[in-house]
């Protein structure tokens, strides 16, 4: 998997835009309490929607990243 773009909107909240192949993937960073991680926070990525053409990743990924 190769990160295309990676992008943080107006709330902070980041975005990745990969690809897999010939598919494509959005993907958001999440935060969630860990009482096991050092600060108590672990963040993970999550996919938005996997398996999309270039043109819907895309004008999703813009949507999300605004």
């Amino acid at each position: 998997m190769r990160i295309l773009a990676r992008k943080a909107n107006k709330n902070g909240v980041e975005y990745a835009l990969s690809q897999d192949g010939d598919l494509f993937s959005v993907w958001k960073l999440c935060s969630n309490y860990d009482r096991h991680a050092p600060d108590g926070i672990r963040r993970v990525w999550r996919y938005i929607e996997r398996g999309l053409d270039r043109p819907a990743a895309d004008a999703l990924y813009a949507r999300r990243s605004k």
